[in-house]
């Protein structure tokens, strides 16, 4: 490794999103100017196992309006 290869960054480290009581954010300060104080990041796995449940409880909802 040379001087300039850099290690590729961890995945908690370049969290995908910030979770807090209220939901997921983007970024930490659009949780903190929605009054969100206590938010942890969310790895890419993690986002990816909280949309999978969001999309299933979606279609479950359409299903008991059908």
């Amino acid at each position: 490794m040379s001087q300039h290869d850099h290690p590729p960054p961890a995945a908690k480290l370049n969290a995908a999103a910030w979770l807090g009581r209220a939901g997921l954010y983007r970024t930490r300060f659009d949780a903190v100017r929605n009054f969100e104080q206590s938010v942890r990041p969310v790895t890419a796995d993690e986002l990816f196992e909280l949309a999978s449940k969001q999309v299933l409880s979606q279609i479950n909802e359409g299903r008991h309006h059908a």
